[in-house]
This record gives structure tokens, sequence and C-alpha cells, in this order.
């Protein structure tokens, strides 16, 4: 579930664990006794049942909220390899409060994928989907393990070279981007952009630009008022029946079931 923040607000779940994933904006969070720290874009926060926190003074603050039975979803420690103090915050076994995990960009646009492709499940039940969503729900938990156990300041110091990169991809992804122009803007060679890329983002330059305009392409169908044709145009597609089948191939589904789902889901 999708949140935007306008004003304060508390969480309290009695019975499952909360997952909050704040994807863009800022805010405080206020633990339970009292004190304060700064979330933002790449915050990942774990509410055990029974727990409480508050967000306060949020700016333009928006979240992804998943709501599940942790001590069903994971299996017995004796069966798989510690996953450090993401697994302990899972099964209640850390401190007393939320637990807080901050993402580099590259795992803030991996977990930003895994939420998605739950959300397009949620959106659709189908055969098996109880199965899915329990292992995409696993998928997103090692993502956050592996995300805290990341080398300090390896893949990072790429991250100054490919901002100007990134901000042209983010305001032109409707465009015809070829590999060869991001290289070229980033004034690299193609090879050694496409391993400083990957290094940095965990993903290719082109997927990232296919990522960004299926991320898109979710914004606006969700949205009234666009026909499945305008979105495609929108997002950089010439052809609809391309971006159709693209769009299934990367969610499970239909642009026109999505947006069908979505309207159900209000």
């Amino acid at each position: 579930m999708r949140d935007t923040l306008s004003g304060d607000r508390t969480f309290h779940e009695l019975t499952f664990t909360q997952l909050l994933v704040v994807t863009s904006g800022r805010a405080r969070l206020r633990g339970p006794f009292g004190e304060e720290s700064l979330v933002g874009a790449g915050s990942v926060l774990l509410l055990h049942p029974g727990e409480t926190l508050t967000l306060r003074s949020p700016e333009e603050l928006k979240l992804t909220r998943l709501d599940f039975d942790a001590e069903r979803l994971l299996p017995s420690r004796s069966a798989f390899e510690p996953l450090g103090s993401v697994d302990n915050a899972l099964r209640g076994q850390a401190a007393r409060g939320p637990a807080l995990l901050g993402l580099s960009p590259r795992h803030a646009g991996r977990v930003s994928d895994a939420l998605g492709r739950i959300e397009a499940e949620l959106c659709e039940p189908r055969l098996g989907h109880e199965l899915l969503l329990r292992a995409q729900l696993l998928e997103l938990i090692v993502v956050l393990a592996r995300a805290e156990h990341a080398p300090e300041g390896d893949p990072l110091r790429h991250r100054p070279r490919l901002e100007l990169t990134l901000k042209l991809i983010h305001e032109r992804y409707s465009e015809q981007l070829s590999l060869a122009a991001l290289a070229r803007h980033a004034g690299m060679s193609i090879s050694r952009f496409s391993c400083v890329f990957r290094e940095a983002l965990g993903t290719s330059p082109l997927e990232y630009v296919a990522a960004t305009r299926m991320r898109e392409a979710r914004q606006r169908l969700r949205a009234p008022g666009l026909s499945i044709a305008e979105v495609a145009y929108a997002v950089g597609f010439q052809d609809s029946n391309y971006f159709s089948r693209s769009f299934k191939q990367h969610h499970g589904m239909s642009p026109r079931e999505f947006r069908d789902m979505a309207r159900i889901a209000g």
C-alpha cells in the first residue's frame, strides 16, 4: 500500500510485522523513548506486532507499506544461513522499537523493483499467488540483508560520476537513449561506462532506463485520463503493442489488467 503523508502519522500494528519503505521526501521518526532521527528516501522501517512509531513533520513524504506474518514467512534458522540484524529484527530479537535501515541508491533501486513485483501480484491474485508472494517477500528480505552487509565506500565511489547521467535518464526517459549516448554523456567508453554503472547501481544502463520507464508507466496507469497508447508514448514506446508486451514481461500482467486492478484496489 502506498501512502503520502501530509501531517504527523502514527503507525501501530497489533497482529503483523509492518515494513515501511520511504521512497521520497523526509520526516522525523520518534522512537519509543521520545528520541528522534531523520528518515528520508531509502529509509526502511520494521515495526513489530504491538509496537508503535510516529513520523513527524513530513515533507513530501511518500512510502510503501507491507504487512506480513514474519513467523510464518521465515523458515527455521537451521534451514538457512543467518541474515544478520535484518533477520533478528524480523524475529523480534533486536532492541525494542522499530528497526531502521538506510539503503544505498543501488539497493534502493532493487528494493523498489521488488516492491513493484509484489504490488503487481497483489493487484491480480492468480494461481499460486500465495507461493509467489512468499517468494517475493523472501527475495525482498534478502535484498535488505545484502544492503546491510554491502562493503562500505565500495560501489558508491563511482556515484558522483554518474549523477548527471542519472539526471538525464530521469528527465528524458521518454526519448531514445542509446548505450553509446549515455556513455558519451558520462565521458566514458561504452565498456567502462557499463562496468561503472553496474558496480554503482547493480544493473545495466539500459535495464535502468527500462525500469525507470516501467515505474513511470505504473504511475500513469493509476491516474485516469490517459489511454494505454498515450501512456506508452509518454514513457518512450513508439508501439503500444510492444509496450504492452514489455509491461507484461516486467510485471506479469498487461497494462489494462494493472489499471483495472489498481482501480479496484482504490
